[in-house]
């Protein structure tokens, strides 16, 4: 009975020897430039969203609308409703569709595979190259009477 006290001391000391130290809270320069840039990514993908919905000859608006502007998405490229359903709300298989949604995005506006890519992989650099650049809607994706670009 005795050994049970100097046992639990040296478990004591083991576990307060063992712990990891708390790791250092964010810097508030750093938070403040993370959360800057983080507003400012979204209102450029929500402007360039705005912007490829008007010239499909949508309102604009609905780019800013939750779930909604899924739908509307999916109807500007030409694709059946399930589409936008899987897009929202189907884990890992979202980002299948998401990928090739860009690249009936790409599509649309006349634009090639290579840019399509761009669309997928850096969204933040393409979708405003796509909205505020000299591209112009031409139809759905999936529309086979829709004029082709050469550019």
């Amino acid at each position: 009975m005795e050994c049970l006290p100097l046992l639990l001391a040296k478990v004591s000391e083991l576990q307060t020897a063992s712990r990891v130290p708390a790791p250092e809270p964010m810097n508030s320069e750093v938070q403040a430039i993370v959360v800057g840039l983080t507003v400012a990514l979204t209102v450029g993908m929500i402007a360039s969203f705005w912007v490829l919905f008007q010239k499909a000859g949508r309102p604009g608006w609905q780019a800013v609308i939750p779930f909604y502007n899924s739908f509307a998405w999916v109807d500007i490229l030409g694709r059946p409703v399930w589409v936008a359903v899987i897009l929202c709300f189907v884990p890992w298989v979202n980002f299948l569709v998401f990928l090739f949604l860009c690249l009936d995005t790409a599509k649309c506006f006349g634009k090639k595979t290579g840019f399509a890519f761009g669309l997928m992989f850096l969204p933040f650099v393409f979708f405003p190259i796509l909205a505020f650049g000299n591209s112009r809607y031409l139809g759905p994706a999936t529309d086979d009477t829709r004029p082709t670009s050469i550019g």
